[in-house]
């Protein structure tokens, strides 16, 4: 008990009171500023049991047992060693619980990376799911922030799941790149052909009736509806714009022709 206490053999030599004993504890700072309460506390008859820190950090626990006659017997125990293994085990055991739902929600995660990869079929769906994946993964590392030994899995799959993603992203752009161009081409092949289709109409009539309804003219409307829908807005206009002037040089041509040869064709028309 003095070694416990660091009581000098002076004071314990005098055989003081336990209030004396109390204010004592006190004056080196054993207990807070409210002495006089906690010494009434302690007077009293009843049975206590409580712990205190002391200044050097060991845990006490102090019982206070009334004996028979009057009185009663003060009991100090050293537990800092029995708070310190059972902090221990509380950590131990709540590491066990995170790494447990850490394992769980990592995959979880893992299931959902899969499942993005499978349905984004667009550069544009890529671009969400990487978007939705990273606030998740930024999710869990707010709640396993305190295990440090998690944050090494969560910053690798993080950089797995950005390069996964991107690649994912980058393919779909390359494919639909290469399907625009194949659309060009095709609407390029069209194009090139009318020039000779509209060579031998010789009235309005028919130059209308081609580019209203000719299953190829058609065609091409599609395919630069398609190229908007790829995404690829400058080629399209620039096909719409060649199919347009293509029409205006077919209806001038015949206006020309019209100025300049007679009606039966045989004759051509000079001014004065």
């Amino acid at each position: 008990f003095q070694n416990m206490l660091e009581l000098p053999e002076d004071f314990l030599a005098g055989r003081p009171s336990y209030a004396e004993f109390f204010r004592y504890l006190a004056e080196r700072g054993e207990y807070s500023a409210d002495l006089e309460e906690q010494l009434r506390s302690s007077l009293g008859s009843h049975e206590l049991q409580f712990e205190r820190t002391r200044p050097d950090g060991r845990v006490m626990e102090v019982r206070r047992n009334p004996v028979q006659g009057g009185g009663f017997v003060l009991i100090y125990a050293d537990i800092t060693r029995m708070r310190a293994d059972a902090r221990a085990r509380r950590k131990s055991l709540g590491a066990s619980e995170a790494r447990a739902e850490f394992g769980a929600q990592f995959k979880l995660f893992g299931q959902a990376v899969e499942n993005a990869l499978e349905f984004a079929d667009t550069p544009e769906k890529c671009d969400d799911a990487l978007t939705r994946l990273l606030a998740q993964l930024e999710e869990i590392e707010g709640r396993f922030a305190e295990q440090e030994d998690f944050l090494a899995d969560i910053a690798e799959k993080r950089e797995t799941v950005y390069e996964a993603l991107s690649a994912r992203r980058q393919s779909l752009v390359d494919a639909r790149q290469r399907r625009a161009q194949g659309v060009v081409d095709a609407a390029g092949r069209i194009l090139d052909g009318i020039p000779r289709r509209i060579a031998q109409f010789g009235d309005l009539t028919q130059v209308h009736s081609y580019f209203a309804a000719d299953p190829m003219i058609g065609k091409l409307h599609t395919l630069i509806a398609d190229l908007r829908t790829l995404g690829a807005a400058v080629p399209a206009d620039e096909l719409d714009t060649r199919l347009k002037t293509a029409r205006d040089q077919a209806l001038r041509s015949i206006r020309d022709k019209r100025e300049l040869v007679s009606e039966g064709g045989d004759t051509l028309r000079l001014g004065r």
